[in-house]
């Protein structure tokens, strides 16, 4: 049970970091160098831009893996309720 609510956590915060960070946001990108302020001198969109991009790489690895032992585990539920 606690693998299965961690999993369900997991899947729910990448489809909040998914909501957020995914698509054109220049603003967004813009907030995010300001607040971090790296030394080389990139363009600010395009340093938020990479870390929004890697944030939702990331999302969607996650999610996959939870949202396919979720599937796995229903169709195991499934067969096992099959048995004679």
């Amino acid at each position: 049970l606690a693998e299965f609510v961690l999993a369900e956590a997991a899947k729910e915060l990448a489809e909040l970091v998914l909501l957020f960070f995914a698509g054109q946001r220049p603003d967004l990108w813009h907030a995010m160098w300001a607040n971090i302020r790296p030394s080389n001198q990139t363009s600010p969109n395009a340093i938020g831009r990479l870390w929004s991009e890697e944030a939702c790489a990331t999302a969607w690895q996650i999610y996959s893996a939870c949202d396919s032992a979720e599937h796995r585990d229903k169709v195991l539920d499934t067969l096992y309720d099959l048995k004679p």
